[in-house]
């Protein structure tokens, strides 16, 4: 469980930032009441096919959370590199 926890601070950190678009929290938070919601395109009370939905939207809602996240983590590490470094003076003996 601690190596999900990185993974989850980046995902809040994602979806708390004002930078990233609306479309991109909505289409995450819709995924996961998707899953949730007892209404589905295939209902769960048909055995296999009725979980197959559910899977299928978890895993691709997992890789494109994946994905965004990855590359609002790059995006954060090339801004904060490309920050001008304060040099400070040495300090005299």
């Amino acid at each position: 469980m601690r190596n999900l926890a990185p993974y989850i601070n980046e995902i809040f950190a994602f979806l708390k930032d004002t930078r990233n678009g609306r479309w991109q929290k909505l289409a995450f938070i819709a995924a996961l009441f998707y899953i949730v919601f007892p209404l589905d395109l295939v209902p769960d009370f048909i055995p296999i096919f009725g979980w197959l939905d559910d899977v299928g939207i978890g895993m691709l809602a997992s890789m494109w959370l994946a994905y965004e996240t990855h590359r609002y983590a790059v995006n954060q590490l090339t801004a904060a590199a490309s920050q001008p470094q304060i040099q400070t003076p040495p300090v005299p003996r």
